[in-house]
């Protein structure tokens, strides 16, 4: 059994969603050297670095991260492994189903296009690769619990498409932006990905890990 860790790193100064969220900032407040004790403070918006989301972050009336059971946060996980993806590339539908093992519903869908290298790069949100309209009906159509990706924006961060709108109507929660989904090497995994329980929130970080047996 293999346990891959899915997350990427948090850190001062990385990146974020933009305006209106602030920049994140990480404060030692206490020393061990000083106060004989350490803490830090954390500045940061809710939906910082690999996060987990449910659809209250885009619609009304929908459930929040506390509401959500357990168990949707274990799941059989299919991985496409996608061809290496450029600044700013485009995830066609075609090559979804080329990749894809048989797809069950109910069960996870996490898309690698190792957009994930370029996680300390400035440009990382504003740059990332994104699905077309078709390509994102075509996962939704598989009515996934999970879909997990390792870009930063599912949509053309530049446009208005709204393609998450897709996913959540589906029923699914997103997970993303993932790391580390180029070391998997089984077609199949079980998923865990467990968020923090901070009531009212449509999202929070998490630290997925992915088991191959």
């Amino acid at each position: 059994m293999r346990r891959f860790d899915l997350s990427g790193p948090i850190r001062e100064g990385m990146w974020t969603y933009g305006a209106p969220l602030p920049e994140v900032r990480i404060r030692r407040v206490a020393s061990l050297e000083r106060d004989g004790w350490d803490a830090h403070v954390l500045h940061a918006p809710n939906l910082l670095g690999t996060s987990i989301e449910t659809a209250a972050h885009l619609q009304p009336d929908r459930p929040t991260i506390e509401e959500i059971p357990l168990d949707r946060f274990f799941a059989r996980a299919v991985v496409l492994q996608l061809e290496e993806k450029p600044r700013r590339g485009v995830i066609e539908q075609e090559e979804l189903q080329k990749a894809a093992a048989p797809i069950e519903p109910g069960m996870a869908i996490l898309v690698a296009t190792g957009w994930d290298r370029m996680w300390d790069d400035p440009r990382y949100y504003w740059d990332s690769p994104h699905f077309t309209r078709e390509a994102m009906e075509w996962l939704a159509g598989r009515k996934p619990a999970i879909l997990g990706v390792d870009i930063s924006s599912n949509s053309d961060p530049y446009g208005r498409e709204g393609l998450n709108h897709l996913i959540f109507d589906a029923g699914a929660l997103l997970l993303g932006p993932l790391a580390n989904l180029r070391r998997l090497s089984q077609p199949y995994v079980d998923l865990i990905c467990l968020p923090l329980n901070i009531p009212g929130l449509s999202g929070t970080p998490c630290r997925p890990v992915a088991i191959e047996e």
